[in-house]
């Protein structure tokens, strides 16, 4: 049935590091690349092992969407206006939740990922002495900075938590 109606599923491309996509292209040696493909092992046992805690998230920016999706060449530059989705995932309950804003709203500085973030924490609720757990890719601006560990430090001594990334 699905072949007459020429219907088809999308796999959607997935995402490659710089590393990976070195050696594809013959710029990153293999000694390298063998020693990238085992912290990649080794960060997802990890993750497994962490999974079985309580409060551990993942968190990601998604692509940027681009609205109004439009066919007509003439209006394609005109009226495009970038939306972006930051996705934090709760691996015990399996329940995510995303923040979308436009770029008339916000950029993607620090800040941006630093003010949601930290919001999520604050609603977020626990118990004295509990962990919270953050998982990420190694993007400067969304989480490894100094804007973003000052916000989860304020909140940990707030809420009597601790915090890891």
């Amino acid at each position: 049935m699905v072949d007459r109606l020429n219907i088809g599923l999308f796999s959607p491309k997935k995402d490659q590091c710089d590393l990976c996509c070195g050696f594809q292209t013959g710029n990153t040696g293999s000694e390298e690349y063998e020693t990238h493909l085992c912290r990649k092992v080794l960060a997802r046992l990890e993750k497994q092992h962490k999974m079985h805690k309580k409060n551990v998230f993942t968190m990601d920016l998604q692509s940027v969407l681009l609205a109004p999706r439009l066919m007509a060449s003439a209006l394609y530059y005109k009226t495009k206006l970038c939306i972006h989705n930051f996705t934090v995932f709760n691996l015990g309950t399996k329940e995510g939740t995303c923040y979308m804003w436009h770029e008339g709203e916000g950029g993607l500085s620090a800040n941006e990922f630093t003010s949601i973030i930290c919001s999520f924490v604050e609603a977020f609720e626990t118990e004295e002495n509990d962990e919270v757990t953050f998982w990420s890719d190694g993007c400067t601006y969304q989480n490894r900075n100094v804007t973003l560990s000052n916000g989860l430090m304020f909140i940990a001594i707030r809420k009597k938590i601790t915090m890891n990334e």
